[in-house]
């Protein structure tokens, strides 16, 4: 995969992803800027269970759709001392 030339963005994601205090990063922008570029290589470097799921579906995925991705993650058995990494 080639890699993403924004380092700054991949350390700031990166050091919030590794924080003792687990909370939702939502990573927004235009589209074509790079933002799964970022999250699959999140996701590379990930040592963790991970799971990716694209939601760029015509229409906005439902909070059910959210609650299954969820809930799928969730079962993955835990690995390499990190914590389970949800993409959607």
């Amino acid at each position: 995969m080639k890699q993403y030339s924004r380092k700054n963005l991949y350390d700031s994601l990166w050091k919030r992803l590794q924080g003792t205090v687990n909370l939702l990063q939502v990573v927004t922008g235009p589209r074509q800027i790079g933002k799964t570029t970022l999250a699959l290589q999140m996701m590379e470097s990930w040592k963790g269970s991970k799971m990716y799921q694209t939601a760029d579906y015509p229409s906005i995925p439902s909070a059910e759709w959210i609650a299954v991705q969820w809930q799928k993650a969730r079962e993955l058995p835990f690995t390499g001392g990190n914590d389970t990494l949800l993409i959607l």
